[in-house]
């Protein structure tokens, strides 16, 4: 039997195909009779769908783990098709064919469609497990403390699927509700309940006990899966690799695979040019009157840490007086940027970065009412202009629009120590707006405290990373997050 998000995969770009159709027989009264060059465009928005709702990671939860997020993912999946159709189209110069009339009876009826589609799969899904179908019987075995933890994880997830026969270990697993037999009885239990799916539960290196559980059940065609107990480990990004023939699991890795980094790749490309081009006419205003009001370069160049902890150089239109740089003073301070450190537990090639590359001698933070902020420079820091130009470090690849802020070296170098896992958040390249930043996690850091909580709300990015999150980054930081109070 099909499960849902195959269901989908074939499901979506019918209703998106059949729907543009639908809209566009109802305008011209005839499908596609005036244009073969139209009939090819209108064909090719199923494989490019397809591709779009595959790479947005719409099909990679089950719609039953979260109904909301997989509409979500839809709609968005959707949105970004629309945007690449209509400037195709308009490319093509084949957009008369697409007028209002078409195009929006065509996003509401594929909106409600893509809805439906998902609320009436979900109620199948669930109705089929209240009568008793489509539950998965497992085994758990293992340690004891592992199999109850994941024991009551799956309990209160039923939209798993899953019913745990029994936990079979040694000593046996106290559960108030699951019947725990020593582990020789494993066997007899996958051989009367006709058990298909084993689930172990251990630390990671329990190699010997994996052994037994493999010679115990050779005989037995039944699918034998590890769930790593990783508490007592500081995790982020847990994925499975290949180093040729031989599997690896990444423990403290960039948690975004390769199909997540391609997707942020082409939204940093194609939003940063959008915005450029929108904001071109502001950032030669705010050049110009920079130039006017005092002496000095228009753009300040910015030594900071990037990803994996390479140095990078940031982009800021110059928002303080202008002077030869001395023996102590080699940049210009960052109100964004904290007075900083990293983790004693921090990864040590990252923390080696940070404690040589790029250190001035003194680096002062900015402060309220300081003489060295010009007047309009004052303006640009509070509104974030001074920023602008930092999408020119996108295009060039060295930032994103999102992820955590750069830090200056200087302030990773005082912090490691004081701070875990602060460089945990350079496994992404820094980014212009973040999850910290919306939340207020921003300006001037004074404290340690004040660190920790920025670093809590990168590291959270770093785990729940996803497009539509971006988006939603970006669009609160138009309408918050650009006014502040730094100095």
């Amino acid at each position: 039997m099909l499960k849902i998000s195959q269901i989908l995969f074939i499901l979506d770009p019918i209703i998106i195909g059949l729907f543009l159709l639908l809209s566009q027989q109802d305008y011209l009264g005839v499908v596609l009779r005036d244009s073969n060059s139209l009939k090819y465009f209108e064909f090719g928005v199923i494989p490019l769908s397809i591709a779009i709702f595959y790479l947005s990671g719409a099909y990679d939860e089950p719609i039953v783990t979260n109904l909301r997020s997989s509409i979500s993912n839809a709609l968005l999946s959707f949105g970004i098709l629309v945007a690449l159709f209509l400037f195709t189209a308009y490319v093509f110069r084949i957009s008369p064919y697409f007028p209002r009339l078409v195009i929006g009876p065509w996003m509401l009826s594929t909106v409600g469609g893509l809805i439906l589609s998902r609320v009436s799969l979900d109620y199948l899904a669930r109705w089929r497990r209240q009568h008793g179908f489509g539950w998965v019987s497992i085994v758990l075995t293992g340690q004891p403390g592992a199999c109850t933890a994941l024991a009551d994880h799956i309990n209160s997830n039923p939209h798993y699927g899953l019913r745990i026969k029994t936990i079979a270990s040694d000593p046996c697993a106290t559960h108030p509700s699951i019947q725990c037999l020593p582990l020789e009885a494993l066997a007899a239990v996958v051989e009367e309940h006709q058990i298909t799916k084993i689930v172990v539960c251990a630390e990671l290196g329990y190699q010997s006990y994996m052994e037994s559980i493999f010679t115990l059940l050779s005989q037995y065609p039944v699918s034998i899966q590890y769930a790593p107990d990783i508490s007592k480990y500081p995790v982020l990004g847990l994925n499975i690799s290949r180093l040729g023939s031989q599997p690896l699991i990444d423990l403290t890795t960039c948690p975004l695979d390769g199909k997540a980094q391609f997707i942020k790749w082409m939204e940093d490309k194609i939003l940063s040019a959008m915005i450029l081009v929108l904001i071109s006419p502001i950032m030669v205003l705010v050049a110009i009157i920079i130039k006017v009001t005092s002496p000095g370069p228009v753009f300040f160049i910015q030594p900071r840490h990037g990803m994996y902890g390479q140095p990078i150089s940031v982009i800021k239109f110059r928002s303080m007086y202008h002077s030869p740089p001395s023996a102590t003073q080699t940049t210009e301070p960052e109100a964004d940027a904290p007075e900083v450190a990293v983790s004693a537990h921090a990864d040590a090639a990252l923390v080696a970065k940070a404690e040589t590359k790029l250190i001035p001698d003194e680096f002062v933070q900015a402060t309220p009412n300081d003489p060295r902020v010009t007047k309009f420079g004052r303006f640009m820091r509070r509104t974030s202009i001074d920023e602008l130009p930092q999408f020119i470090n996108v295009i060039k690849g060295d930032m994103s629009i999102v992820g955590p802020r750069p830090h200056a070296p200087k302030h990773n170098h005082d912090f490691i120590k004081r701070v875990d896992y602060l460089m945990r958040r350079h496994y992404v390249k820094p980014g212009i707006t973040g999850l910290a930043q919306i939340n207020g996690a921003r300006g001037e850091t004074r404290d340690t405290i004040a660190m920790k909580k920025r670093i809590e709300y990168d590291l959270e990015y770093l785990r729940s990373w996803s497009l539509w999150l971006d988006l939603q980054i970006i669009v609160t930081t138009v309408f918050k997050g650009f006014v502040n109070r730094q100095p």
